[in-house]
């Protein structure tokens, strides 16, 4: 089980190690075991400073400008499609 906490500061990420153990004796339980539980160390960079970082970058002429366009095609692509989904229901 992972649980995303993004106003925590220190643990953003927790990973709790569970898993199914056995079969209980009714019909689609199971016992399960616990184990470790582990928090990453993630950087606490501000998203959109991180974006604006990036886009200067590529303005700069650093960068591959071409995978950046196709990324951004392919995130507009979905929008529509999902745009399209919400009209025909």
């Amino acid at each position: 089980m992972v649980v995303f906490d993004d106003m925590e500061l220190e643990r953003k990420v927790t990973i709790y190690e569970k898993a199914p153990w056995q079969r209980a004796e009714t019909y689609g339980e199971w016992q399960t075991r616990s184990g470790d539980i582990y928090s990453p160390k993630l950087p606490n960079d501000e998203p959109l400073r991180l974006e604006c970082s990036h886009f200067l970058k590529l303005v700069e002429g650093k960068g591959d400008r071409g995978k950046v366009a196709r990324d951004g095609a392919m995130v507009v692509r979905a929008l529509e499609r999902l745009t399209d989904s919400l009209r025909t229901k």
